[in-house]
Order: C-alpha cells, then structure tokens, then sequence
C-alpha cells in the first residue's frame, strides 16, 4: 500500500532531522522504514537511499549546530567543539526543532544542561546558558514607547520627584551563585578555563598555558 503524502512528509522530516545520521534512525526505526526508504528514493550506483537523504541531513544538523554555536558561543568554548557538537545532537534529539525560525532552536538549552554530565565538570554551565538565551531575548524584544525630550522638559522641576520610572519590558534579573560575567571575561580574552575543583570555589580557575 502506498504511503500517503503527509506520512511521505513524516518520515522525510524524522530522517532529515534526525541529529545521529539517516542511518541510524532508519536502523531504529526497523526494516520497515527501510524499505518505505528504498521505494520512496531512488538510489544508483553512486549513491544509495540513504546516501543520498544523508546530504540533506547533513546539512540540516549543520545549520541547526551554527545556530546553537551562534547563540551559546560561551558554552561552546567552555567545554570545546568536540562536547559542543554531541551536546547538539544530544539536545535535538530530545528538543528537535519545531519553529519556523532556528530563532527558537535553543530557547530549551539552558533547563537541558542543568541535569547534563557536563554540568557535573561545569556546574556553571546551566546559568552560563540562561544568560546568553537572556541576552538574545533581550535583543529581540520589542522596543517599549519611550517618552520623549520635549514630554521630559515639559515636566516641571518641582514634579520630578513624583516621576514613576518603570523597568522595559525586556528587561530580567538572573541569580547564579557564580561569577558569570568574570567567566564571560576570561574566555572573550583568550584564556581557557579549568573546571572548579569544588562547588564552594565560586571563581572558575585557569587552565596553565
């Protein structure tokens, strides 16, 4: 029996964003999805099915990875290339993308890493991340209606102290118990950071060059 369009569409979009390649989700997906795969492709003596679904995957996982680096570059040079990559896999494997923009693809990285094994080496990284999803939210917020210089000059002086200020609305507070902008420092300076040897040693220290 024939697949219908919108399962045709399913299975495609499963094995395209599939992070660990097309391979591996066909093999677990079982002997079935291969042989929808084989009648839906058409492979030759160049490429296979898989082969050549493979491409588009590829390039798929790779925009969503310069997304993630893009947005918690950080993060990735905390723990390297190498763990930022299988942290990506990993994350899209439970989070895949489900926005039409790749602007949301990480909004769940930050709640991702709390419980992460990194975070066992790292126990910054969780707050590393919510700070840098902050600051991209932040920068994407929409603009608050500000007064002007001449509403402002029109205020006379003696009302000035009855002046309510009010915050934006993009505006937000974080709590860590870490250092963040001194780690922020380091790293946009060049210096690679060590693990903490303890929870309680709140300054990240260097690594020996």
């Amino acid at each position: 029996m024939q697949p219908s369009l919108k399962e045709v569409q399913g299975l495609l979009k499963r094995l395209i964003a599939a992070p660990e390649g097309v391979a591996a989700e066909e093999s677990r997906a079982g002997a079935l999805l291969g042989h929808e795969l084989n009648g839906l492709i058409r492979g030759d003596e160049r490429l296979s099915a898989i082969e050549r679904l493979t491409i588009y995957q590829r390039s798929y996982f790779l925009r969503l990875l310069e997304c993630l680096k893009e947005d918690y570059p950080a993060v990735r040079k905390v723990v390297g290339d190498d763990s930022f990559r299988e942290l990506a896999a990993e994350y899209l494997r439970l989070h895949p993308s489900d926005h039409t923009s790749t602007f949301q693809v990480g909004r769940f990285l930050p709640g991702f890493l709390q419980d992460h094994r990194l975070s066992a080496s790292w126990p910054f990284l969780g707050d590393l991340a919510r700070l840098e999803r902050a600051l991209i939210d932040i920068f994407h917020a929409p603009d608050d209606v500000l007064c002007s210089a001449d509403e402002m000059r029109a205020v006379p002086p003696h009302k000035w102290p009855l002046l309510r200020l009010q915050t934006s609305a993009a505006a937000t507070i974080l709590d860590s118990e870490w250092p963040l902008d001194n780690v922020i420092d380091r790293l946009n300076r060049g210096r690679t950071l060590a693990p903490p040897r303890a929870p309680a040693n709140l300054t990240p220290r260097l690594a020996p060059k």
